[in-house]
C-alpha cells in the first residue's frame, strides 16, 4: 500500500501491524475491505491492468519542489468506452487514506468496467502551508496537476476527459469541490481544464460553495457520512451514458 504520512504521531505507530494501526485511527472495521481491494490491486498489477504513475509532474518541476515527488495516481484501465472516475482520499491534509478510501471505491467502480485514477498527494509540510485552510488550497492545486496530466496523456491512457466524474473523500471532498467550481482559485476553469460530469464529495469540508453561471453543466451529489458508496456509483449510473 502506498502511505505519505506527515504527521508525528502516525510516524510514531508506523511499525505496528495493519491491523492495530488501523484500530489506533478507529478504523478497524475497515480492516476486510482495504485488504480484498488491495489484494485486488496486486492482481492487476500482475495482469498488466493497473500501474503506477509517478511522474504527474515534469522532471524540471520537481527540482525545485522536491515533494512534487510525492504526487502520484494508481490507473486502473477499465472497458474501452467507459468514463474514468478520479478518487481523491482524505486523511486531513496529513496523510493519504488511500487503504481504507481509495482503493476500496476502486475496486468496486473497476469491477463495474470503469477506469479509475487513484490520487496520492503530498500532506503535511509537504505543501508548504501550515494552516488548515492554506493546506486544503494547496492540496487542490495539486488535483488540478492530475487533471491536467490525464487531459494531456488521455489517449495514453485511453479516456475521454470530456466524460469523467471526482469522488473525493472528506479532505478529498474540498479539494474535489474547490477544482470544480468557478469561485476557487485553482478550478478548471481558470485552468482551461474539462469539468467533470458530475462530482461526488464525501463528508468532506464545507467550503461554502458559491455557484456561479460558468458552473451549469455538472452534476454535485453531496454526502455527509462515509459508508455511502452503494448509493453513489447508482447515482452516477444516472449521471453517465454508459
Amino acid at each position: 500500500m502506498f502511505f505519505n504520512v506527515e504527521d508525528n504521531v502516525l510516524k510514531a505507530i508506523a511499525p505496528i501491524k495493519y491491523k492495530d494501526f488501523l484500530k489506533a485511527q478507529g478504523r478497524e472495521e475497515q480492516l476486510d475491505a482495504a485488504l480484498e481491494s488491495f489484494h485486488y490491486l496486486t492482481g492487476l498489477v500482475e495482469k498488466g491492468q493497473a500501474r503506477l504513475v509517478s511522474d504527474l509532474y515534469p522532471a524540471e518541476a520537481v527540482k525545485g519542489h522536491p515533494y512534487r515527488s510525492h504526487l502520484t495516481g494508481m490507473f486502473y484501465q477499465g472497458q474501452q468506452g467507459k468514463p474514468l472516475a478520479i478518487v481523491v482520499p482524505g486523511g486531513g491534509f496529513i496523510s493519504n487514506v488511500t487503504d481504507c478510501e481509495g482503493y476500496p471505491a476502486a475496486m468496486k467502480l473497476h469491477k463495474m468496467g470503469y477506469s479509475v485514477f487513484v490520487v496520492s498527494y503530498p500532506v503535511g509540510r509537504q505543501l508548504g502551508e501550515t494552516e488548515p485552510v492554506k493546506q486544503g488550497q494547496a492540496a487542490a492545486r495539486e488535483l488540478t496537476q492530475v487533471i491536467r496530466y490525464l487531459t494531456e496523456h488521455q489517449k495514453q491512457f485511453s479516456v475521454n476527459m470530456d466524460d469523467y466524474a471526482i469522488f473525493g473523500f472528506s479532505a478529498g471532498g474540498l479539494m474535489t469541490t474547490a477544482y470544480s467550481f468557478a469561485n476557487y482559485e485553482d478550478c478548471c476553469h481558470k485552468n482551461h481544464l474539462p469539468r467533470p460530469k458530475v462530482i461526488f464529495p464525501m463528508y468532506g469540508l464545507d467550503w461554502d460553495i458559491k455557484a456561479l453561471p460558468e458552473d451549469k453543466g455538472t452534476g454535485g451529489i453531496f454526502y455527509r457520512r462515509a459508508g455511502m458508496m452503494s448509493s453513489v456509483l447508482q447515482m452516477w449510473k444516472i449521471n453517465c451514458r454508459n
